[in-house]
């Protein structure tokens, strides 16, 4: 759950979103007001407003939302999430359901009640998110109230900022499972806003005509005077003195607000006091630097010129000890994994003994004032749009001169990450009271870490990998030497502090990532990956048991039977020497049991996917489980049986689950969403055996009633019962 994702949630930052400037978006505003009042039964429930990065999507939004919000208007703002790449849980699809069910709880009553003892710790697939925290409460929520309510409307802003673009399995997800529904969401309704990436505009396209506005499609002269009259309320004494340039201003901007809005930060900084001459100077400088009206290009052109503009003032060719710090900042700002704050930029620059000054950072950060700003509530770093990004990046947009060379600077911060953690980590760095006691029950645990795990230690332990796979660059020098000594005894204690993050699962696939990286990486590193072979035994050993609810336990319980049954570093066993000894001679762990899973049921079959990443069970409780191989998690949970699950397989693709079971049933279930696909019947007694034929397209069972059937695995269609068997 994001306790950022409220439109309103970021009013204690150095600047928070706005609405709309009075006068403008007024069309597309009124329509969807309109549309969230529509009480018909064919008023779609999904409405979705694309448009090109910059062009005020997150604003309108945000007015929307703030309209709603108002008791005057019913109070119908039911939740609201607001996704941003620059923060690491507002870009993950799967927070979007829980916080907006949790936000709804709070909402209404009777949604929380009907809510109540649902797991929001469920797996992260979409639809059953969708399912069981959001359209079954809601529906069973409706039923309790006596008088019928207007709409309430849920926000979702920026699908296109979702990582590894899952904004168009979301949104799809969305549309299919809520038109699926039906009548189950009568009275809730979705705006949510997106660039439109192509598989978004794919997905969208079974929306209505009516549930979708283009913000290309406004005219471009109404577009121009929304601008207009945003540069008017924000600049009024220019408006005054030098209306002409505000006009020439509004129309290179060809309606595009992050133009206009950038434009305002560099003549007028937030918190500066800023002399007539001054503004001058910045007005003209943006106004001489521009293409006349009659020669102007795309949009993105336009802002990709103001962009540079604002950095060739500030770094210039880079060649100065100032600039090239000023590069730094900029460069590890534009590549950070999420908001980074100013001490951790600090200590980042400090590693290569440029600079330990906390205030030279800042008064770097703060020389970019038109495309980024530092928050008064957490001191990190924020960009105001994530158009910057995405020209800094692009060597094609930026030139050779201004562009981020990301592989070479993720090199450089994944260095700097193992540097500090080589230094910071330290055994029980919370300094916890005792291993007889699960974290849980440590009351002041959250303080404790907040004292011990700094942010910059945290963004190093949580990030590293991320900026490690993103460096093309091959394992020497430096790299090598602190890898090797993370390896040694520091990555222990990297467990450790992930454990105590609430990211101990998280940490195997890091370690399991960085493995598969570094096989890649050629011949002689085979040192390191025997290290780093353990070290995911390890991981897997205690985030996949109950240990893990003990940190303590990380060392008492799991490496002492890792060091006792396997081959680990020397190191290891050197520094650790006081673990309690495990006598199991002749066994080792490095071929037994990796985990356990504790069902709740009776188990009766099991099959594994053919890539090895996800385990199926049959159990005594009607269910057909999924689980997570190398977690140990449960993917989903499988229901429609009444009788018990007797046997389980998966297709040779994966994508498709077969049950046979005690209730006479053949069931097929899309792995992907949970659903189930045909129920297939004919036995007379219960099915004790089935499979996939090779291509998928058949399936056979075995029943106690003596048959073996065939079936058509698309239509369900029964080809041949096999009689014979006594």
């Amino acid at each position: 759950i994001s306790h950022s994702a409220w439109y309103a949630a970021d009013a204690g930052l150095q600047i928070s979103r706005n609405k709309c400037t009075e006068g403008t978006h007024i069309a597309i505003c009124d329509t969807i007001k309109n549309w969230v009042l529509d009480t018909s039964n064919d008023s779609p429930p999904v409405f979705w407003l694309r448009g090109m990065a910059g062009m005020g999507k997150s604003t309108i939004a945000y007015s929307i939302c703030d309209h709603f919000d108002n008791q005057d208007e019913g109070h119908r703002l039911g939740a609201s999430f607001f996704c941003s790449r620059q923060s690491e849980s507002l870009r993950q699809r799967r927070n979007i359901i829980p916080t907006i069910a949790r936000r709804l709880a709070y909402y209404s009553a009777a949604f929380a009640d009907a809510l109540s003892g649902v797991n929001f710790d469920m797996a992260y697939v979409i639809e059953k998110q969708l399912t069981e925290l959001l359209i079954q409460p809601w529906h069973k929520s409706r039923q309790n109230q006596l008088e019928e309510r207007l709409p309430v409307l849920i926000v979702i802003d920026a699908l296109d900022e979702i990582e590894g673009g899952e904004g168009s399995k979301f949104i799809e997800a969305l549309i299919t499972n809520i038109n699926h529904a039906g009548p189950k969401v009568h009275g809730i309704k979705f705006l949510v806003t997106s660039r439109p990436d192509p598989d978004i505009v794919t997905t969208c396209k079974k929306l209505k005509v009516e549930a979708t506005y283009k913000l290309e499609d406004v005219e471009p002269e109404t577009a121009i005077t929304d601008v207009r009259k945003f540069l008017e309320s924000e600049l009024p004494d220019i408006k005054e003195k030098e209306p002409s340039s505000l006009e020439i201003i509004a129309r290179q901007s060809q309606g595009v607000f992050i133009y206009a809005s950038t434009a305002v930060r560099y003549i007028l900084p937030k918190g500066q006091k800023v002399s007539w001459g001054q503004k001058q100077d910045r007005l003209r400088a943006i106004v001489n630097n521009s293409p006349s009206s009659n020669h102007l290009g795309p949009a993105d052109l336009l802002i990709d010129r103001l962009y540079k503009q604002v950095l060739d003032e500030v770094i210039g060719n880079g060649k100065t000890d100032v600039t090239k710090l000023y590069r730094q900042v900029l460069d590890t700002i534009s590549i950070a994994q999420q908001a980074i704050s100013v001490t951790t930029i600090t200590q980042f620059m400090s590693q290569d003994h440029q600079i330990s000054d906390e205030e030279a950072v800042r008064n770097a950060i703060e020389a970019f004032y038109a495309i980024a700003y530092i928050s008064e509530k957490d001191n990190c770093v924020y960009i105001y749009h994530k158009s910057f990004q995405d020209f800094l990046l692009s060597s094609e947009r930026a030139g050779d001169q201004l562009v981020c060379n990301a592989s070479a600077h993720h090199r450089v911060i994944a260095n700097h990450c193992f540097a500090i953690m080589n230094t910071s980590l330290k055994f029980n760095i919370c300094n916890l009271p005792s291993s007889f006691l699960l974290d849980s029950e440590i009351a002041d645990l959250d303080k404790r870490v907040l004292d011990s795990i700094n942010k910059s230690l945290q963004y190093c332990c949580l990030f590293w990998v991320d900026h490690l796979m993103k460096s093309i660059q091959g394992v020497e020098g430096d790299l090598l030497n602190l890898l090797n000594e993370f390896g040694q005894i520091k990555a222990i204690f990297w467990i450790e502090v992930m454990n105590l993050l609430g990211t101990g699962r998280r940490s195997y696939e890091t370690i399991k990532t960085f493995k598969q990286w570094l096989s890649n990486k050629g011949i002689g590193l085979e040192n390191l990956l025997s290290t780093i072979t353990a070290l995911e035994r390890l991981t897997q050993t205690f985030t996949g048991s109950p240990a893990r609810l003990s940190t303590p336990h990380l060392y008492m319980s799991s490496l002492a039977v890792e060091v006792a049954t396997s081959k680990v570093p020397n190191t290891w066993r050197d520094y650790f020497f006081h673990l309690p000894q495990v006598v199991c001679e002749g066994v080792s762990n490095q071929s037994g049991a990796k985990m356990r899973i504790n069902t709740g049921s009776r188990v009766r079959s099991v099959a594994f996917s053919n890539d090895g990443l996800r385990i199926v069970s049959g159990l005594d409780d009607n269910t057909v489980c999924i689980w997570d191989a190398d977690t140990g998690e449960k993917v989903q949970a499988l229901e429609g049986h009444s009788g018990s699950v007797q046997s389980v397989a998966l297709s040779y693709d994966g994508s498709r689950i077969v049950s046979g079971s005690a209730d006479k049933s053949v069931r097929i279930w899309d792995v992907n969403t949970g659903m189930n696909l045909q129920t297939l019947e004919g036995h007379t007694r219960a099915v004790m055996s089935v499979a996939f034929s090779s291509d998928g397209s058949q399936i056979v069972s075995g029943s106690v009633d003596n048959t073996i059937s065939i079936w058509d695995a698309n239509s369900g269609r029964n080809l041949q019962t096999l009689n014979g068997h006594t």
